[in-house]
């Protein structure tokens, strides 16, 4: 019998055995935590891709001479507007 555990990705972590009519199905505790922990480090990595585009030459979030917490909060909320338009 054919099982495919390619198609949801989850090949790495979880482990299915057949044995004649009984489908078995053990996950790998550590495996899967490895996996977590890729993801999440990926999801730094966009972030901090972000933040880079951000200061650059495309959106300019430079320090700005304000003198309110508001107006702060104003300007990193447009500019990260324009980074979500941008993409």
């Amino acid at each position: 019998m054919y099982l495919c555990l390619e198609e949801p990705k989850v090949e790495k972590w979880l482990n299915a055995t057949v044995t004649q009519r009984v489908i078995t199905i053990e996950k790998d505790q550590s495996a899967l935590e490895q996996a977590a922990l890729h993801d999440r480090y990926c999801g730094l990595e966009s972030v901090e891709r972000a933040f880079r585009t951000m200061k650059t030459a495309h959106l300019e979030m430079r320090p700005v001479f304000v003198r309110k917490e508001k107006s702060t909060k104003g300007h990193v909320f447009v500019v990260m507007l324009a980074l979500l338009l941008q993409r």
